[in-house]
């Protein structure tokens, strides 16, 4: 063997590293271990210790477990809750429009507190119309009710001004024109033609504080 070839043989040699065994792959700990696998809060891990998501192999070994189950658990719960929330949404302006139309749906009789001593919900005298103005009404002689009512072509016919002023009939009549001195029933009295009542504000008030409680 010449002197290059053991020279280069010496060389190899040199340049070799040293035989070694493979360093194992460091185990992972779990940084949430109440958390992973079937337990529940029950264990305790409804509250994490640790939340790196950007860490591979923080990802890899427990993230996407715990965000997968939470996203099975949490999307059905948010579907539900924003469709009992949008259905009654639907059902608040449906019951607002219902009572608008006729006093006598959805007045809320459980609701209301008493006032001027009667305790009827949001509707008739005193429940929803101002008070001076259904005041004609209810003093209204019988005889001369009746002959209004004959007068007035109504779908039904009333026994009396107390059960008309519950009536939508009473709701959808007109007032008695802006700066009159005659309101209600009190024109027609004295030959002239019986005016409805406007909803009092004060009663009108009270309802939107039951309906935002």
């Amino acid at each position: 063997m010449d002197g290059e070839a053991k020279e280069h043989m010496d060389l190899e040699d040199k340049e070799a590293p040293p035989f070694e065994d493979t360093p194992k792959e460091q185990d992972y700990v779990i940084k949430n271990p109440n958390s992973v696998g079937c337990k529940t809060s029950l264990h305790g891990g409804a509250t994490l210790k640790y939340w790196e998501i950007e860490e591979p192999d923080f990802y890899a070994k427990e993230g996407k477990v715990i965000g997968t189950r939470n996203l099975w658990a949490s999307i059905p719960n948010l579907l539900m809750g924003f469709a009992v929330w949008l259905m009654w949404s639907v059902t608040i302006a449906a019951i607002q429009k219902a009572h608008t139309a006729d006093p006598n749906a959805y007045y809320f009789q459980d609701f209301a507190p008493e006032y001027r001593g009667v305790s009827d919900g949001f509707r008739g005298c005193p429940g929803w119309y101002d008070y001076e103005c259904c005041d004609t009404w209810k003093a209204a002689p019988e005889a001369q009710f009746l002959k209004w009512q004959a007068s007035a072509s109504l779908s039904a016919n009333y026994p009396n001004a107390n059960t008309f002023m519950d009536s939508q009939e009473f709701h959808e009549m007109s007032t008695a024109p802006k700066g009159s001195s005659v309101i209600g029933f009190s024109n027609f009295t004295s030959g002239g033609d019986a005016y409805g009542c406007p909803v009092s504000v004060e009663r009108k008030k009270a309802y939107k504080a039951v309906l935002y409680v």
